[in-house]
């Protein structure tokens, strides 16, 4: 199997933020500001993750914004970085890795409600000299890798697409890719449990 994803089969349904799916961005690509999803709570994700392992908490809950047509740019999420996402759109939209012979090394976006974790800058890389490695609808709950450089991308020409992405802590940090594998194990499709 992979080492970038895995479809999850959740014992419930992700809650859509209907607020910010009617919500049209004109920029080529944007992050939503993290405080517009301070107000978006899914109570059944949250005592989802907390029956997973008793130190086991989420962060920040982000939201990202892919335009019709559009992406954003390839970037990792620091080094030791395992997040659930759930798209809600057209079913075009899909979640690109890639790899690249150089980056360049930025402190991640910071907000009241974000933690900086200890050596966790983000990686960005220009998408023209990377070589792609793998593909994924995230339309249904998704495990994903995001140490590893990736990207969202809209084919289509409408609509746009909103991801919520849930990043679980583990004793207060994130987790790596390994122990989402490891704490989600009974919820991965397609793997024997």
């Amino acid at each position: 199997m992979n080492n970038l994803w895995r479809h999850l089969d959740l014992p419930f349904e992700i809650k859509e933020p209907t607020s910010l799916l009617e919500k049209h961005m004109d920029h080529p690509y944007n992050v939503a500001d993290v405080t517009e999803l301070c107000g978006h709570r899914d109570e059944n994700v949250e005592e989802f993750i907390r029956s997973l392992h008793p130190n086991l908490t989420l962060d920040l809950l982000e939201g990202f914004y892919t335009n019709p047509g559009g992406s954003i740019p390839v970037h990792n999420d620091g080094d030791i970085m395992c997040k659930l996402n759930q798209s809600f759109g057209e079913q075009g939209g899909i979640l690109r890795w890639w790899e690249a012979p150089g980056t360049t090394k930025q402190q991640p976006y910071t907000s009241d409600n974000q933690r900086q974790y200890e050596g966790n800058a983000i990686d960005y890389a220009n998408r023209e000299e990377c070589t792609f490695l793998d593909s994924v609808n995230t339309n249904v709950p998704t495990l994903i890798n995001t140490s590893t450089l990736h990207d969202t991308y809209n084919p289509l020409d409408a609509p746009g697409r909103w991801t919520l992405c849930f990043k679980p802590l583990l004793d207060f940090r994130p987790i790596t890719w390994d122990e989402g594998l490891e704490l989600f194990k009974d919820y991965i499709i397609g793997e024997e449990k």
